[in-house]
């Protein structure tokens, strides 16, 4: 089973992925612009993209574990692929595992370490598939606009942990 079903496989692979991003970011911006707005609409948003966000990657890994059961080998996975999916895979997984409300430096690295990750693969993927300003253009509008949010809310963000011990997460928001 190579060939076509392949090459699905790896198409769905980046559909996937920049699906991820999308939620990502829209995670990500809700949460900064409740630090920002204090505004606690917000968090629900937020919740429900962060869950959906697990959920898009969930499948994005049965997708590459199918990939691998299929793949001819005639397009190896890239090594950057495992230098940047495990570590990618093990920060959601942290996250996943401890909520922003307990681990708020957890989130905050996560963030942070995901975003670049997303960059790497961006910036791979524009530099090896033919420079596609269509497709790659929105991405890093969409990339920059969530680090740019991310950052002008950090202020805000460490003075709601300090004065409130917790980060923006009630139980009533939790999805």
């Amino acid at each position: 089973m190579t060939g076509v079903h392949e090459a699905q496989i790896r198409e769905a692979l980046r559909r996937s992925a920049f699906v991820s991003f999308a939620l990502f970011g829209v995670s990500s911006s809700c949460t900064s612009t409740f630090y920002l707005s204090k505004n606690e609409a917000w968090l629900r948003p937020a919740a429900l993209a962060r869950n959906a966000f697990a959920a898009s990657h969930a499948a994005h890994l049965a997708m590459i574990l199918r990939l691998l059961w299929v793949a001819d080998g005639s397009h190896p996975i890239k090594p950057i692929s495992y230098l940047a999916g495990g570590p990618g895979y093990l920060t959601i997984g942290a996250m996943l595992r401890r909520g922003p409300r307990t681990a708020p430096l957890v989130h905050r690295f996560g963030e942070w370490f995901l975003l670049s990750l997303f960059a790497i693969a961006f910036a791979h993927g524009y530099k090896t598939k033919g420079r596609n300003a269509r497709l790659y253009g929105p991405l890093a509008v969409g990339w920059a606009l969530t680090t740019g949010l991310l950052q002008l809310s950090e202020p805000a963000r460490r003075e709601y942990e300090r004065t409130t011990g917790a980060a923006a997460e009630s139980e009533s928001t939790r999805v």
